[in-house]
Formats: C-alpha cells, sequence, structure tokens
C-alpha cells in the first residue's frame, strides 16, 4: 500500500507548483545535453527573439505602453528590456535621504519584473551599499552588498509605499493576466537540473528567479527579505 500524501493548499504552495511547471515546460531538466552550450535552439529562445525584434523594430507592446507610462512620473529609470533573456526589467531610481558617506555610498531602486514564461510579475526594493574603505590596490571600486525586501520600515518608508502601490496597479493594469510571485520565494528556492543558465559560469542550482524571472541576476554579497 502506497503511503498517503497530504499537500499545504496555502497560495504561496500552489504558486510554487505552478512556477516548477513552467520550469518544465521550457528547460529539459534531467537532459542537459539539451540545452548546455552548443545547444539546439528551443522555445525558449524564440520568446528572446520575439522580444529582441519587438524592440529593434519599436513594435507597441504591452510594456512599452507600461514604460511609458512609468516615464510621465518625475522618476528615473533603467529599461532592462533589452537583456537576453525572455523576461521584461526595469529599474525605478527612489529618492531618500542620502545615507550616503565618503566610506559607504548607498541607492535604492524600486524593480518590476515580468516574465515571459509564466504569467507572473515580481516586484520588490533593491538597496544596494558600496563599501569604498575597503578596497584592494588593485581594484578601483569597493565592494558592493546589496539588500532585497518588499515591507518597508516606517523609520525607512520615506513615505515609498504610495508609489510601490502605484507601480503595482500599473502592472497589473498592462499585464492582467499576470499574478504576484514574491520576489523571497523566487530567489530562496533553488533546483538542481545539471543545466548551464547563459547568464552563469557553472550549473546549478540555481534560484527560480534565475530560471524564469532573470538569469544575469547576480546573488552574490545580497541579503534576501
Amino acid at each position: 500500500m502506497y503511503p498517503t500524501l497530504t499537500f499545504d493548499s496555502s497560495i504561496g504552495d500552489k504558486i510554487m507548483l505552478d512556477l516548477l511547471k513552467y520550469i518544465h515546460q521550457y528547460y529539459p531538466i534531467g537532459l542537459p545535453e539539451y540545452y548546455n552550450q552548443p545547444r539546439r535552439m528551443i522555445e525558449r529562445d524564440h520568446i528572446v527573439a520575439n522580444k529582441i525584434n519587438d524592440l529593434i523594430e519599436g513594435k507597441e507592446t504591452a510594456w512599452s505602453l507600461f514604460v511609458k507610462e512609468l516615464k510621465k512620473r518625475d522618476w528615473e529609470l533603467l529599461d532592462m528590456a533589452f537583456i537576453q533573456f525572455p523576461s521584461y526589467v526595469v529599474h525605478i531610481k527612489l529618492k531618500t535621504p542620502d545615507f550616503s558617506t565618503p566610506e559607504i555610498l548607498h541607492q535604492r531602486e524600486l524593480v518590476v519584473v515580468v516574465s515571459l514564461l509564466c504569467p507572473y510579475y515580481t516586484i520588490y526594493y533593491l538597496d544596494t551599499y558600496r563599501f569604498n574603505t575597503i578596497r584592494a590596490a588593485h581594484y578601483r571600486f569597493g565592494p558592493i552588498f546589496r539588500i532585497t525586501f518588499k515591507d518597508l520600515l516606517p523609520e525607512f518608508s520615506f513615505d515609498q509605499e504610495a508609489l510601490l502601490k502605484e507601480v503595482e496597479d500599473l502592472t497589473k493594469q498592462y499585464f492582467p493576466s499576470h499574478n504576484y510571485a514574491s520576489h523571497g520565494m523566487l530567489m530562496n528556492r533553488y533546483l538542481t537540473p545539471g543545466i548551464i543558465l547563459e547568464g552563469q559560469s557553472g550549473a546549478g542550482p540555481y534560484p527560480i528567479y534565475s530560471y524564469l524571472f532573470d538569469h544575469t541576476f547576480n546573488f552574490k554579497n545580497l541579503e534576501i527579505r
């Protein structure tokens, strides 16, 4: 007799199982020879090619309309739709009290990532700290430490909750078929398939984020909250 299996029916687990389904749909898990370089062109690559062609041709898409709407605000944007990955990424540089000192440089961004491999998007804050006092002689810049988070402490929010809600509402407006997935879940859950993602230097394990949202995101010196 087989044991009875029970599953947690929480929303987070349902999203996790759905994400796993899309990873298996687009990546040959268990058959790395079909993916590792040199490899055959798979569906995932065609999605990237179509995205890049749309950008080159200046085609109006949900993403281009979304970014156009963001530009109407007084926000400094870095649109990274050009990355060779089936997703859209934009960084919104936020204006915060200047915590920078000669020793430490601080910058806060709001990051929006919309996947083209699954009907999910994620939004999170990214704080970057550069330590100028810790520097090897042959390096021009000091080391960088980053923190990703979604919830702001009142003393460090700087009234940015309204901005976050506005961006979330716009994301839902232009991508109504997409649902929100927590960046913490995407970045903290790892899979080991044996394949080597183009944006990485070696075989996994990689977090779900790298498979479905952005394979170039660097997880070194990163704290995920």
